[in-house]
């Protein structure tokens, strides 16, 4: 990760918006999530799952106030039966995904009329998101657990942030 702003880099900053209450991170992933996914050759429905999990990693550990890791990681009972995104702050980004083939494509195969993308809950199925803090010998490591609640990763972040406060 750097924060180059060459087309197809990986950048990543925070912005403030003076005249408003809003402040905010942005992330563009380019190189890194494209090495990610040419290794693993997914199908678009994990792909895109992945690609998920890596900016919401970014998003995430980027705003830490300390070197050390993020590791962002969904686990179920559905065709998905995990998917793991792993921040350095140093730049780092990892991702890995294990799912059942067979029962991604009878998945997709049962919601071919819905027109819609299968979201976080139809692949993980019942399960849990994880957000683990792992600071580089600083402070002890730290790991928050709840439930999958909505249709996408970032919506499984948005209930853990709010059943941390």
């Amino acid at each position: 990760m750097s924060n180059d702003t060459q087309p197809y880099q990986d950048f990543s900053a925070r912005f403030v918006i003076d005249t408003l209450p809003v402040h905010g991170r942005i992330v563009r992933l380019g190189d890194s999530l494209n090495t990610i996914l040419a290794a693993h050759n997914y199908p678009d429905e994990i792909a895109h799952l992945v690609s998920e999990a890596c900016a919401l990693a970014v998003l995430v550990g980027s705003a830490l106030k300390f070197e050390g890791r993020l590791i962002m990681q969904a686990q179920g009972e559905g065709c998905v039966r995990y998917v793991v995104a792993d921040y350095d702050t140093r730049g780092g980004l990892r991702a890995f995904c294990r799912y059942d083939d067979d029962e991604l494509k009878t998945l997709i195969a049962a919601n071919a009329l819905e027109f819609t993308s299968l979201g976080a809950r139809a692949l993980i199925g019942k399960g849990t998101f994880i957000m683990t803090l792992d600071p580089d010998g600083q402070m002890d490591r730290y790991q928050g657990v709840t439930p999958i609640e909505g249709d996408s990763l970032s919506l499984c972040a948005e209930h853990y942030f709010a059943q941390s406060e």
